[in-house]
């Protein structure tokens, strides 16, 4: 039955595209050009069939970017939509993907993204590393990020939700020597000094234990704390800094209010070889003290901050685990290759010396050739890793993935298939989220594509 449903999607399955095949991050190719996808088919969620409508366009001009998303799932066997598409004002909100200005990079003076935060880090990545607001399908929210560059530091802020309280803080740095205007040593008056605080205003996030009433339909908290903030500086020292190369070293430092500390070393490189291979790279080492982790504010946080045992109906709370973690260093790794925009790869790994299941995973592909006659795109986000070599292509409920591959079968036609790994929110009656649990989307395609120029 399952795949009759897949074969019927495909041939039901139809949308109309302004544009060109899309890129890894959804924004138009190319600066006054646009992306209107609208259409119909069948989506597979967790195998039961759902007619979808969708709309995603998305354009830019000048230094702008905005895109929408509009989606509507309708329940064949109920006959109705489903309810989880929009049973909330933040779904409403979350329509809109994203208002983007500018590049967030050393260079621009002026960054700002408004919608859904995918890939947000903050400073070296110590206290928020690739930080997502909307992980889920069914719960996108709508956050903002902006950064502001001048002569002598800058500012880089984020509110995580603007539905509901959320992640919020930022951070604040400094070039101290470029205000002494006779020294123009490099290595000297390039030196950053960063200073960073985040916060969750999440209520539930300061839950540390406790029980789910399945009568009251609610959360009875036992132990709280009274904040989750984390708090933390940092020095980067630039060695060399070239067009084609560039070498610099860094050193942070980060606390969780209540809890512990922890220290992180490292070196990080970037290699221009003319317009074939831009490879990015970076080796850290991590020394955590009692109640510290690395990155608390990571791509799941927003899953691993509270959650219900559906066996036991007690509370698994990221804050619980942190005041149960002993002291640990570990090593962390990443690795950006960029082959000519045409194939992007990256990959970042964690992993603590002496704790079990401590590893953080991230990688992710993007394959588009200069022709476009087809493209293939994926990523995995995974936490609690025992094994890197043997949970690599495992889903569990510890594990976001997104796959999507695509041909051209004619100047004007493509198929394509989308595949999620996602989660769902679990909601009590009051309808406030207490946990996820695993979902699985399977989205075939066939479009119609057409170049949008202006």
């Amino acid at each position: 039955m399952k795949t009759f449903v897949l074969f019927l999607s495909f041939l039901l399955s139809f949308n109309i595209c302004f544009s060109q095949l899309p890129v890894f991050d959804g924004l138009p190719p190319e600066v006054n050009s646009g992306v209107v996808s609208a259409g119909t088919g069948i989506t597979l969620i967790d195998g039961e069939p759902f007619v979808t409508f969708r709309l995603q366009p998305a354009i830019s001009f000048d230094k702008w970017t905005i895109g929408l998303d509009v989606n509507l799932d309708y329940d064949i066997k109920n006959g109705k939509i489903r309810e989880e598409n929009y049973d909330e004002l933040n779904d409403f909100v979350s329509m809109i993907r994203f208002v983007q200005y500018g590049e967030k990079i050393a260079s621009e003076p002026f960054f700002a993204r408004l919608g859904q935060l995918n890939t947000t880090t903050i400073g070296n990545g110590s206290i928020m590393y690739f930080y997502n607001n909307s992980p889920t399908f069914d719960n996108r929210r709508l956050g903002i990020n902006t950064q502001i560059n001048f002569e002598y530091g800058g500012v880089d802020l984020l509110y995580g939700n603007f539905a509901n309280p959320g992640l919020v803080g930022g951070r604040v740095h400094l070039y101290p020597f470029t205000i002494i205007k006779n020294v123009d040593i490099p290595i000297i008056k390039d030196m950053q000094v960063g200073v960073s605080h985040l916060r969750d205003l999440d209520p539930t996030a300061n839950y540390k234990t406790g029980t789910y009433d399945t009568t009251q339909k609610e959360i009875v908290p036992l132990e709280t704390v009274s904040k989750v903030a984390v708090s933390g500086f940092d020095f980067t020292f630039p060695l060399i800094s070239s067009e084609l190369f560039s070498l610099k070293t860094y050193y942070d430092f980060a606390t969780i209010s209540g809890f512990g500390s922890g220290n992180a070393i490292g070196i990080s490189s970037s290699i221009k070889v003319f317009d074939l291979l831009r490879a990015d790279a970076r080796l850290e080492r991590r020394i955590n003290g009692q109640g510290y982790v690395s990155s608390y504010f990571n791509a799941l946080y927003e899953i691993e901050r509270i959650n219900i045992d559906p066996s036991t109906n007690q509370i698994r709370s990221k804050i619980h685990s942190v005041s149960q973690q002993k002291a640990d260093n570990g090593i962390f790794a990443d690795l950006m290759l960029n082959f000519s925009d045409i194939v992007r790869v990256y990959g970042s790994y964690q992993e603590l010396d002496n704790t079990p299941n401590s590893g953080l995973m991230r990688i992710g592909v993007n394959v588009l050739p200069s022709s476009q006659q087809f493209f293939v795109r994926g990523g995995v986000d995974k936490v609690n890793v025992n094994s890197f070599l043997n949970e690599l292509f495992e889903a569990n409920d510890r594990t976001f993935i997104y796959a999507e591959g695509g041909i051209r079968l004619g100047s004007n036609l493509q198929l394509s298939l989308l595949y999620q790994k996602t989660f769902q929110a679990i909601r009590s009656e009051d309808n406030t989220i207490i946990g996820y649990s695993p979902q699985e989307r399977i989205e075939p395609r066939i479009n119609l594509v057409y170049p949008f120029t202006f």
